[in-house]
């Protein structure tokens, strides 16, 4: 109903950029990215100025996994609105899926600090750090994810993990217990639960996640059991 009307619309106003625009966002929501794109294409050649509306068409060419034309969409639109920090997170999304980590990790960074503070800005922030091997980052941004959802067992493991990589292994230890709290038939995250305490020498501990393991994954106890008896 809604894009047919905006259709209507068109043919009566064809050189209306804001008909196009508001058709564009139907189209989206519809989930005909094709169509959408095209529409928000033609809303800006004739208003190339409309922050709103690159940023619309970079969401839709995301969809079709174009992305290069995405981030020029997304860029162009902070051209227009710098300040704009859901602009700089889905710009940081756009460099991530070209490879681009260490623009990324910048638009992430630039994106908290106006403000965005969804725990999803936050785990995704930590993964492009973690991959960059930039550890100190990703414990801020894991961290954080834990501080707005405490209840997630990804964001304690992820911390965990991020301290672990970076040898500190008793600040780790609280992250992993916690997610085996909220996880404990895990066997992945049990075994490095008994590798963080092997590494601070609590070889009594460390063998009690042997016996876990034992019931949950008789291989990773086999490993475990290795790496104590080394």
């Amino acid at each position: 109903g809604a894009i047919e009307a905006w259709r209507k619309v068109m043919q009566l106003k064809p050189d209306d950029p804001e008909g196009y625009g508001r058709m564009g966002i139907c189209l989206q929501r519809a989930r005909r990215f094709d169509e959408s794109a095209a529409a928000f294409q033609r809303a800006l050649s004739m208003d190339d100025d409309d922050a709103e509306y690159h940023y619309f068409l970079g969401v839709s060419l995301m969809q079709l996994d174009r992305d290069e034309e995405a981030v020029a969409a997304f860029e162009k639109a902070i051209g227009e609105r710098a300040d704009d920090g859901a602009l700089r997170a889905a710009l940081a999304i756009g460099y991530t899926q070209l490879g681009r980590l260490e623009d990324a990790e910048g638009a992430y960074a630039r994106a908290v600090e106006l403000g965005q503070d969804d725990p999803h800005i936050h785990l995704n922030r930590g993964r492009v750090a973690e991959r960059l091997e930039h550890y100190e980052e990703a414990v801020k941004a894991y961290r954080r994810l834990t501080e707005l959802e405490p209840n997630d067992e990804e964001g304690h493991r992820r911390l965990g993990g991020a301290l672990f990589a970076s040898e500190q292994y008793q600040e780790a230890l609280a992250p992993y217990q916690q997610a085996a709290l909220l996880s404990p038939k895990d066997p992945a995250l049990r075994y490095q639960l008994g590798l963080c305490y092997a590494k601070l020498g609590n070889k009594k501990a460390a063998t009690g996640q042997v016996k876990e393991l034992e019931e949950l994954d008789a291989a990773l106890a086999a490993e475990l059991t290795s790496v104590l008896e080394d």
